[in-house]
């Protein structure tokens, strides 16, 4: 097994997993933004399912096959999953006329 990697890496790898899933979360919203309503749901639903799939996965993979701060990384990502969360939120908002 690999040297363990310190808390700073840990919690970079995490912000990493986190801005790539909210990069997905973009490209989703950018393709769903067009569509009638029902499609619009059906894309933003199965697109956040895939991509929290995609992202656990890689996380468990992570933690069983390197020697993390689990602390660290899931902390980062969690942090990075709800602020982009919130910026995903407040840009549909926006863009629907709501604010």
């Amino acid at each position: 097994m690999p040297p363990p990697l310190t808390t700073t890496w840990s919690a970079v790898l995490g912000l990493g997993i986190g801005l790539l899933y909210a990069a997905g979360a973009t490209a989703t919203a950018r393709i769903a933004l067009h569509r009638k309503p029902r499609q619009f749901v059906l894309i933003i639903l199965c697109g956040t399912l895939m991509r929290m799939v995609v992202a656990l996965a890689v996380l468990a993979v992570l933690v069983s096959t390197v020697q993390l701060d689990i602390v660290a990384l899931s902390g980062a990502f969690l942090l990075t999953f709800l602020v982009s969360l919130a910026a995903e939120i407040l840009h549909m908002l926006r863009l629907k006329g709501h604010t």
